[in-house]
């Protein structure tokens, strides 16, 4: 899925990671480390090059997921679908509500924030940004980026996306993390496939519906 595209942000973050350089800053407080309970999806815990499909009913979505069955859902989880990738040290956040104001990319990511604590921008580089239509008409704009990460030598890689249809917002957040001297390879590899493999294959099962009261 996505190979052009993958191997392009694979060689962006390589040719940034040279010349910006991706030395950790000082270490910070790690969160805590994700309690998940149920493993989803389909597919041998040996194939990780593996695609599948995971289905979403809570968001109306399909997402299609590399190695599927290493992923599993954080139940404490709200008004959030959280997934974890524990091998790959990746960590997935979507989120689709629907807003009293007519929705911008501006106002889903205030909204998105108010809801849950993810990284800022600050102390990033930016690798790349695009636009995708996912969900359909959403117009999502997706940011890749990099950063040192809290533990020494490790780099992490961030994907911060937000699209807005009407009275309709999408957030899609990921953070994954590697380290030694291919942390910059394997950052670009995992970012690729969020993008032009799952982000850019997402497909809707159901509308979200905007509430009566909210179009008057």
């Amino acid at each position: 899925m996505g190979g052009p595209r993958i191997k392009s942000f694979v060689a962006a973050l390589a040719i940034l990671c040279s010349v910006e350089g991706c030395a950790p800053r000082p270490a910070r407080t790690p969160s805590a480390p994700l309690q998940s309970d149920t493993s989803i999806g389909r597919g041998s815990e040996q194939e990780l090059g593996r695609w599948g499909e995971l289905e979403l009913p809570e968001l109306g979505l399909r997402l299609p997921l590399r190695d599927p069955s290493g992923w599993s859902r954080d139940r404490r989880a709200i008004s959030w679908t959280v997934l974890e990738h524990a091998r790959s040290s990746t960590l997935l956040r979507l989120r689709r509500w629907t807003t009293r104001d007519p929705a911008t990319l501006a106002l889903c990511e205030s909204e998105a924030r108010l809801t849950l604590d993810f990284p800022s921008r600050e102390g990033s580089e930016l690798i790349e940004e695009r636009l995708v239509d996912r969900p359909a008409g959403f117009g999502l704009r997706v940011e890749l980026r990099s950063r040192p990460a809290p533990r020494e030598g490790a780099l992490e890689g961030l994907a911060l996306g937000f699209g807005a249809r009407g009275r309709r917002c999408f957030a899609f957040v990921a953070t994954t993390t590697s380290e030694g001297d291919g942390a910059a390879s394997t950052i670009g590899q995992r970012l690729g496939d969020l993008v032009a493999g799952s982000l850019e294959g997402l497909r809707e099962t159901s509308p979200l519906e905007v509430p009566r009261e909210r179009l008057r």
